[in-house]
């Protein structure tokens, strides 16, 4: 049995990331959390033994179920869909599984691509993801269907451990608004790219699996944020996102709180996977929300994250090292590929990249946040 201490420690972080995320969206600031007490080691969660046992205690305390019977009724009305178009970019539609007649009341723009866009742990449609990417969207392509899954009252802290078990829910839920939006010749699953962050990776995964499921087709694409790696790092793949989920699933690694491990057709680690420039040592939720700015970034100008093919030998592990011998040859264009939302659906395999720190917060600014968070 895992001791109490280690499970209260990964849920006290992952509170703490919530709460850096709120105020993040209300000062617009970078937030770190470098101040965790003393004794915590970050370290332990990446240590296969403490996962392995934490994986455990989930199992073993709950009835998680990708049908949707962890939840109640009550539970599955706290998930809504909020559809947004270059003609309500502002406001949302929301759209009710089933009800046909508010689908044609809505601004709905029949047989154009859907993006649907899940939040994580702590987070919600008025956050900065997935605000921001949606905002970036609707900017660039007006023939566009952006969907947001709000489940934020599933999602609240200090319950992350519910968090993880309510994913089931969330996912069947919006599997059956991509279903009722098909049935209704609104679209086909070829038009649908799921975008998860953190938590919301996973539930795009396990929404790509229902789909498959139901129709014997998997949706075009499915691009996870940082997918969460806490309770997640051994557990099974009907769980999490895999990159049998969609036809294409491209995964961007940016921190220690999402899956180090390759988990997509095509996996990327900026600069080193875990440590992003900018980000102070420790500042968890700046490196995990990282992935999602350099995808929103990506929709603006597509060549912005040129990244280089990483080669292995079978049955070598990911490092650090293994990252740091990647390379590209400007003559063979299977050598690198633009990471983001353009990238290429023929790309295959591990790819690197380094940024710059152009997102670094005033450091003075940033230690009035941290201040005020102690």
């Amino acid at each position: 049995m895992v001791p109490k201490s280690q499970v209260l420690t990964v849920i006290c972080i992952l509170c703490r990331l919530a709460r850096l995320k709120a105020h993040e969206n209300q000062k617009s600031s970078r937030l770190t959390v470098s101040n965790l007490n003393k004794g915590q080691n970050i370290n332990n969660f990446s240590n296969p033994d403490a996962v392995r046992s934490l994986e455990k205690v989930v199992d073993s305390n709950t009835q998680f179920s990708t049908n949707g019977t962890i939840c109640t009724k009550e539970s599955s009305d706290h998930v809504h869909f909020y559809l947004y178009t270059a003609d309500n970019p502002l406001k949302g539609f929301e759209i009710l599984v089933g009800d046909t007649d508010k689908l044609n009341e809505s601004l709905f723009r029949i047989q154009a691509p859907i993006k649907i866009l899940i939040h994580g742990f702590g987070s919600g449609c008025n956050h900065i993801y997935p605000k921001k990417l949606k905002d970036a969207y609707l900017e660039t392509n007006t023939e566009l269907n952006v969907i947001l899954v709000d489940w934020s009252l599933l999602a609240e802290p200090p319950l992350y451990e519910q968090a993880v078990k309510n994913t089931g829910v969330v996912a069947v839920k919006t599997a059956n608004l991509a279903l009722f939006l098909i049935s209704e010749n609104a679209t086909t699953i070829d038009k649908v790219h799921i975008i998860g962050h953190s938590l919301g990776a996973h539930v795009s995964g396990i929404v790509g699996q229902k789909l498959e499921e139901k129709l014997g087709q998997k949706p075009s694409r499915i691009t996870g944020l940082d997918p969460a790696k806490p309770l997640y790092n051994f557990s099974r793949l009907d769980r999490r996102l895999d990159k049998s989920d969609a036809d294409f699933v491209d995964v961007i690694h940016t921190s220690v709180l999402g899956l180090f491990r390759t988990v997509g057709t095509v996996d990327f680690y900026p600069n080193d996977g875990i440590n992003q420039p900018g980000c102070f040592p420790f500042d968890l939720a700046c490196s995990h929300s990282r992935a999602h700015e350099f995808f929103t970034d990506s929709v603006y100008e597509s060549k912005k994250y040129k990244a280089c093919k990483c080669f292995r030998k079978l049955g070598s592990k990911i490092s650090l090292s293994f990252l740091n011998n990647c390379h590209c040859d400007e003559s063979d264009e299977k050598t690198f590929v633009f990471m983001g939302d353009a990238v290429s659906t023929s790309a295959r395999g591990i790819f690197y990249l380094a940024t710059d720190d152009r997102q670094q917060q005033d450091t003075e600014t940033l230690q009035t946040v941290v201040n005020q968070n102690v």
